[in-house]
């Protein structure tokens, strides 16, 4: 008697049926990633309207390359290098030599980490962070979002952005002396 297996379909497996216009398919991978990927384009671009239109044009980009992957990096390196140019492109029309400015989100984070247990000190420390963050250019904030929040190694975020290896530890590297620098200065006020 033959099993039939209730495991979950691959990442590949998915775009490979999303390739053939299998509607199913494709959503199970907007599912899954779909609330990372609006998070990524969100923290890139701060502005959530404009997020929520190119998380659908990202998905409609996967819709329409699903048959041109070729496994060179994973489903997941290839869905975010989508989402990272449709952003890098956002920002290029609507942002032009300018950082995006504060949204609601910035606000809910503040407004959720600290219980009224926790000190003002504690409050202070994260309003610094996410001000540091925030002053970072977009290439250097996406190379620090894409390490810390979502996991990705130094070779999967160089396919993502369609750089050297290089150019990701350069840019963390900066990022993260600009954001200590940043939090020890105010420290020190």
């Amino acid at each position: 008697m033959m099993q039939v297996s209730n495991a979950p379909l691959l990442d590949q497996e998915l775009l490979q049926k999303t390739a053939g216009r299998d509607e199913k398919a494709f959503k199970q991978l907007y599912q899954r990633y779909q609330q990372a990927v609006f998070n990524y384009i969100l923290r890139l671009i701060h502005d959530e309207v404009a997020a929520e239109e190119l998380l659908q044009d990202v998905f409609f980009a996967i819709w329409q390359g699903a048959a041109d992957f070729r496994s060179q990096a994973s489903v997941k390196t290839w869905i975010f290098r989508i989402a990272h140019f449709q952003a890098v492109s956002w920002l290029r029309k609507n942002l032009p030599g300018k950082h995006a400015q504060k949204t609601e989100l910035d606000d809910e984070l503040l407004a959720t980490e600290p219980s009224p247990e926790e000190t003002l000190i504690e409050k202070r420390k994260i309003e610094r962070m996410l001000i540091a963050l925030e002053n970072l250019s977009p290439s250097h904030r996406s190379v620090v979002e894409l390490t810390f929040v979502h996991g990705f190694s130094q070779n999967e975020i160089a396919e993502i952005l369609k750089c050297p290896a290089g150019t990701v530890k350069s840019r963390m590297s900066s990022a993260l002396k600009y954001l200590a620098a940043s939090l020890e200065n105010d420290e020190s006020k």
